[in-house]
């Protein structure tokens, strides 16, 4: 059972992923996103989405670029809302 921002996130994700089943998300871009609801720190997002992770809703690399820290998300067929 997904805790509200599990939830938030995950819909997010859905939302993001529609056209494609992978997809590429800073987590500052996330934070952002869900700063209309909660506050989220990136710490607070990489335990969400390895929690997703191990729910089996997606499948993430985490990976930190120049630009920033990001995942690489790929949704699986118990993740699609």
């Amino acid at each position: 059972m997904l805790d509200k921002k599990e939830k938030s996130v995950m819909l997010y994700l859905c939302e993001v992923c529609t056209t494609k089943r992978s997809y590429l998300i800073y987590a500052s871009t996330i934070a952002e996103e869900m700063s209309k609801k909660f506050l989220l720190s990136i710490a607070e997002i990489d335990e969400i989405m390895t929690s997703l992770a191990k729910d089996n809703y997606i499948d993430v690399v985490i990976s930190d670029s120049k630009k920033g820290y990001f995942y690489c998300v790929m949704l699986k067929s118990k993740g699609v809302m």
